[in-house]
């Protein structure tokens, strides 16, 4: 795996630099390089070259974010005569003194393999490199018009520009009617129009266009006959291979007698893989590429086409619908379009969901549907357990019938004297949530994809991430001495927050009540799997009855044989991820939002002081007022790092997000979650949310659960 060092200004670099500070000149960048050599970091001062360049490529893009400028190149394989280590990476500006020179270099102790043009299959690998910058007007920089673009690249130009959608400055996008190879970049903010802007069919490179309030320019980009694609009247080599507009997705083009493209299309009436094409004097053979899941992994004791290394990188190629290739991106999301007000078709899967099938309770045959979602590892690696008071998993629990151990013999899931509770194993699950002027986005991935995914429900008070926390698999029974999640027992009724959580912690060190982040993430995962907004839809009402008494609530373990999840279309419980009555039969107490007087208060970890409960000493300001509402439904949120928070409560029950609301801004309040018996149907689900009632509210409906980190 690469390992490059921190960008470094060579001595010319350095006085380059001195020059565009004193405003002398721009900071022209040319190109990029690639060597082998293996320079120590006190020769790069004097270098002007690499020590031994093997490939040199032009600039295929460049961004500005802030004060800091990334510059990206690609290296294409059929290029190379030779295969070679890159260990050093050079990037070249113009100086107007002493022309082209290596301005900055890096260097790579743990080098990737880049092979020859001679291997069967062309690739491409980017390499980038971001340098700080006073002003972005101070530089230029030469996009090579031979330079590839890479499938992120790609994206970033292909989309076609929505109707009265909101666009800022430096967004691209494409519209219908522009040539091939031209895209739009926006360079006056604003929202186009209801209608498509018509393209003059003599528009050029560098054209204002008028949408709305935004205005486009047309921009012309960059060359991409070397990315893959067959061009007319190109040199191919034996074995290299093409894409092709003419093929179906998924096809390919591989030469088998080199030579010359003719002139024009590739003219393939009816495709038939293994047919071969004459193109000019080169011969094509058409391919397919299949699925990689049968490849033969070799082994030290069994013989196979590659190694369990290189079975992972194919597994994680895809292929979109148009045929082009990418990289599963280990990100699995959903964006949420915020003026359809029906719940199901509101949503969208993005990433590596898009394509999936969602989860959902089938209800008339009493069985759970997992859609595609049943192998990801935040559902496979969720997990029932008897987890002891020292935090240590006793044992496992069948998945299907608590009262049993994973292995058949009787469980402690509903004895009162066993030294620990009945919990769900959560694995880590990094998440990234934002929004725009049109959708809602939230994204999970098993990995931290980048800096602005967090795993605040993992995070533990000192700041370490955990593997894994513990949930509550039932609601919370017991009183102020003690609070516990065991089946068969009554919930604990009237207890005060600060009651509720002197009998969490009395379970020992690391054991809580609910927290908001915790909270969150599982109901991300809910709206993720169910593809809908309306949770009671796709996994069950819970129980939520309209009550007038505790006579309406229901004792624990309703559900202790029905599996992982589980729900009914009636007033009954539900489970999800094996946490039972995560909505209805009692209003869910919430460490980690605060409601102080109209201002909500958020804090998404336990570091610092811990989650405060008079006060939001430690919390941040999420910039948001609760609205007002009262037995209100929510129809609009803010998604941001906080979560889901509403900001608009004046839907119903069928729309939108489908769940209730409650506010009180003259007090300080603490957050109750998910709704209770005493609650209608309608207001119940993973949404549900009031900050109407202090700290010290001690009602029937308002229960706790069990957290563990």
């Amino acid at each position: 795996m690469a390992n490059w060092s921190g960008g470094v200004l060579t001595r010319v670099g350095r006085e380059l630099q001195a020059k565009v500070l004193a405003g002398r000149t721009k900071l022209e960048l040319t190109r990029i390089k690639l060597g082998s050599g293996s320079e120590t970091s006190e020769q790069v001062d004097t270098m002007r070259d690499l020590h031994e360049p093997k490939a040199s490529v032009g600039i295929s893009a460049v961004e500005y974010t802030d004060n800091l400028c990334t510059v990206t190149g690609i290296v294409l394989t059929s290029a190379l005569d030779q295969g070679f280590y890159a260990k050093e990476w050079g990037l070249f500006a113009n100086d107007p003194d002493e022309g082209e020179i290596l301005y900055m270099i890096s260097l790579d102790t743990v080098p990737d393999w880049i092979p020859p043009g001679s291997t069967a299959l062309t690739i491409s690998a980017s390499y980038a490199m971001t340098i700080a910058v006073e002003n972005a007007d101070n530089i230029s920089v030469q996009i090579a018009p031979t330079g590839l673009v890479d499938v992120e690249m790609l994206n970033n130009i292909v989309g076609v520009a929505g109707r009265t959608t909101a666009f800022a400055a430096g967004q691209t996008t494409t519209v219908a009617g522009l040539p091939a190879m031209y895209y739009l970049r926006c360079v006056t903010a604003g929202t186009t129009g209801v209608s498509s802007p018509i393209i003059s069919s003599k528009v050029q490179d560098g054209d204002l266009i008028p949408d709305g309030t935004v205005v486009w320019q047309v921009v012309k980009a960059a060359n991409l006959s070397e990315l893959g694609y067959r061009t007319s009247e190109t040199e191919v080599a034996a074995g290299r291979i093409a894409f092709s507009t003419v093929l179906p997705p998924g096809w390919f083009l591989e030469c088998t007698t080199a030579g010359i493209t003719a002139a024009g299309a590739l003219d393939i009436q009816s495709p038939v893989l293994g047919d071969e094409v004459t193109d000019g004097t080169a011969v094509w053979a058409i391919r397919k590429i299949g699925s990689v899941d049968d490849i033969p992994v070799a082994t030290d004791e069994t013989k196979g086409l590659m190694s369990a290394e290189d079975k992972a990188k194919m597994d994680s190629i895809v292929i979109d619908e148009t045929g082009n290739i990418g990289t599963k991106s280990h990100r699995w999301g959903i964006r949420i379009d915020k003026r359809n007000s029906d719940p199901a078709t509101r949503c969208e899967y993005i990433f590596d969901a898009k394509g999936m099938g969602p989860a959902g309770m089938d209800f008339t045959n009493g069985v759970f549907n997992y859609g595609d979602w049943k192998d990801l590892w935040f559902v496979k690696n969720n997990k029932p357990c008897m987890l002891k008071s020292d935090g240590t998993v006793d044992y496992y629990l069948d998945p299907n019938d608590y009262t049993k151990k994973e292995d058949g013999t009787p469980s402690d899931v509903g004895n009162p004297n066993y030294d620990g509770n009945a919990m769900a194993e959560i694995p880590l699950v990094w998440v990234k949530r934002w929004e725009d002027g049109r959708y809602e986005y939230e994204v999970i991935s098993d990995r931290q994809y980048d800096e602005t995914y967090h795993a605040y429900a993992h995070t533990r008070a000192d700041g370490t991430i955990a593997d894994k926390f513990y949930f509550s698999m039932f609601g919370g029974s017991g009183n102020a001495a003690k609070i516990r999640s065991l089946s068969g027992q009554s919930v604990s009724q009237s207890l005060t927050a600060t009651q509720q959580i002197a009998g969490a912690t009395a379970n020992g060190s690391g054991w809580y009540i609910h927290s908001w982040s915790q909270r969150e993430l599982i109901r991300t995962l809910c709206v993720l799997m169910g593809c809908s907004t309306d949770t009671q839809s796709v996994f069950g009402n819970g129980n939520c009855r309209s009550a007038s008494s505790a006579s309406g609530l229901l004792a624990t373990g309703t559900l202790k044989d029905k599996g992982q999840f589980y729900g009914y279309n009636n007033a009954n419980q539900v489970k999800v991820f094996h946490v039972e009555e995560f909505w209805g039969n009692q209003w869910d107490r919430t460490a980690g939002i605060i409601n102080d007087r109209g201002k909500i208060y958020a804090k998404m970890t336990p570091e610092g002081n811990g989650y405060r409960v008079t006060d939001a000493t430690g919390y941040e300001d999420t910039g948001l007022t609760a609205p007002a509402g009262n037995s209100s439904y929510i129809n609009e949120m803010k998604c941001s790092k906080f979560g889901m928070i509403p900001k608009l409560a004046t839907g119903s029950g069928s729309t939108y997000y489908c769940d209730g609301y409650w506010a009180n801004n003259g007090q300080l309040n603490y957050l109750i979650a998910g709704a209770s018996a005493y609650d209608a149907t309608a207001v119940g689900g993973a949404f549900a949310f009031v900050v109407d009632n202090a700290p010290a509210y001690a009602g029937w409906n308002a229960g706790c659960g069990l957290s563990y980190l």
